[in-house]
């Protein structure tokens, strides 16, 4: 979070009960700050390219079916609501990216970003961990298209590994964005406080989420493996 020869500064200062300013405390405050609220902005932007990829997948794929009504009704749904997610992500990061402007206080750009997550950012996980699902669903019926007809073999595993993907990637994002929302409100704390108590005590739990992130990501790949096997086993039978 903090490079450890400011810390070690901050603590020297600290211990010496020198006062720091607002001013100082928020330079040091900023680049924890701005990366938080970078990652964030990053974060829905990934969802929306992959969304978009989607929808072109998809729109692709309308040729491909244009003998067969009830899949052109598959893709074009999902097509149509890749395309609204993908608008109401993009709208979601332009306004993370205007609540960061530089000519507003550093608490004020935090206080107004953190509302934007607290009122916007549940919902979209949802969006979010949709997603892989929705592309691979349009990239499996691109592949799989025999002479414009598609069909799943295995329906059963088919739901069971769909849950299991919505599930664990659900879980992943909640994991992974934890710590940049603790990222932000210890920062917040730390600006009113004018120090930097908050910011350092939560850096075990950092390290803790990155744990379970590197679990949650072996878990999503063990998905994707299974549906994989699934393929091949199709594609034997």
């Amino acid at each position: 979070m903090f490079d450890e020869d400011v810390i070690r500064m901050w603590k020297r200062a600290d211990a010496s009960a020198v006062t720091w300013s607002r001013g100082t405390v928020e330079s040091l405050l900023f680049p924890a700050a701005r990366r938080a609220g970078l990652a964030l902005e990053h974060a829905v932007w990934s969802q929306v390219a992959m969304l978009a990829a989607t929808v072109g997948c998809a729109a692709f794929n309308l040729y491909g079916y244009r003998g067969n009504a009830t899949m052109l009704a598959v893709e074009f749904a999902l097509a149509l609501v890749s395309a609204g997610c993908a608008v109401l992500g993009a709208r979601l990061a332009l306004s993370l990216r205007r609540a960061g402007r530089a000519d507003q206080p550093l608490l004020e750009t935090l206080q107004r970003k953190l509302a934007l997550y607290e009122r916007w950012y549940g919902p979209w996980l949802f969006v979010a961990a949709a997603t892989p699902w929705l592309f691979s669903l349009a990239l499996n019926t691109w592949i799989d298209n025999e002479q414009g007809a598609y069909r799943i073999h295995h329906p059963y595993e088919f739901g069971a590994v769909s849950a299991a993907m919505l599930g664990i990637t659900y879980g992943m994002l909640r994991v992974s964005l934890a710590p940049i929302e603790r990222e932000l409100r210890a920062v917040l704390d730390d600006l009113r406080e004018d120090a930097l108590l908050a910011t350092e005590r939560i850096r075990p739990a950092q390290r803790r989420s990155r744990l379970w992130l590197a679990l949650g990501v072996l878990a999503l790949a063990g998905a994707v493996l299974a549906s994989i096997w699934l393929w091949l086993s199709r594609e034997a039978a």
